[in-house]
């Protein structure tokens, strides 16, 4: 059996195990798809981390332009 990249589907895993498929091709393909996990997972940590940081960034940029932009005003006596 030839194994494809990307994730392995639930069929292919189950030929795999229960076909003839030798042990080191149900590792390969289980090593493969733990790889593929793990990789998406440190991609959605650092989409979570720049949001984060940008997040950070624009408070910032909002406090600065309020203690920027509000002046204390005298309050006319009529």
């Amino acid at each position: 059996m030839r194994l494809r990249s990307g994730p392995a589907t639930n069929d292919e895993l189950t030929r795999l195990i229960y076909g003839d498929a030798p042990p080191t091709a149900v590792l390969a393909v289980v090593m493969r798809q733990r790889d593929d996990y793990e990789r998406a997972i440190e991609v959605l940590a650092r989409k979570v981390a720049d949001l984060k940081e940008q997040r950070r960034q624009e408070r910032l940029a909002r406090r600065y332009w309020l203690t920027r932009t509000i002046t204390p005003q005298k309050v006319s006596q009529n």
